[in-house]
This record gives C-alpha cells, sequence and structure tokens, in this order.
C-alpha cells in the first residue's frame, strides 16, 4: 500500500492498548537515504494551547493505514499519558 504525506495528515494515532495520542501533523525522513524515520502526532494539552507533537520512531510504528496509525505502547513517554486522556476520541 502506498501512503502520501497529504493522505496522513491528520490520520488518528493510538496505542496497541488502545490510547489516543492524536493525529498525524508530519513525517520525518532521513535526507540521506530517503526512509521515513518518524512520524510527528500533534497532541492536545489539558488547557488550549498546550499541545504539541509527539515524535514516535519508525521502529514503533505497530501499523499504518490511511485511517489509523497504532503504535507500540512502549513509544509513548509516561508524561504523555495526561496529554493523550485529554484528547476526545
Amino acid at each position: 500500500m502506498e501512503l502520501s504525506l497529504k493522505n496522513m495528515q491528520g490520520v488518528s494515532v493510538r496505542t496497541q492498548s488502545g490510547q489516543a495520542l492524536g493525529r498525524v501533523s508530519d513525517v520525518k525522513l532521513d535526507g540521506d537515504s530517503g526512509r521515513l524515520t518518524h512520524i510527528a502526532v500533534r497532541t492536545r494539552g489539558l488547557l488550549p494551547g498546550f499541545g504539541g507533537d509527539l515524535l514516535v520512531a519508525w521502529s514503533q510504528i505497530v501499523t499504518m493505514s490511511r485511517t489509523e496509525v497504532i503504535v507500540a505502547d512502549a513509544a509513548v513517554p509516561r508524561g504523555a499519558t495526561s496529554i493523550a486522556k485529554a484528547i476526545p476520541q
């Protein structure tokens, strides 16, 4: 399956255990090889304006489709739990 950045922006991201993380905001590529290295996940904080991007390494992506990205539970830092809980599912 071929995916483009245009198709991936805004796709929902969650962990294997079902924790909502946010939505894909960008992808990071290695300049030399052209391979995808990370996805940037736009999170929302508990208060407006206190979100940010969580970088998830390619090796932590379990599955990726046009509708959802699932990442390994270990890809999420412990401090991100409260941020993810604030994101409507």
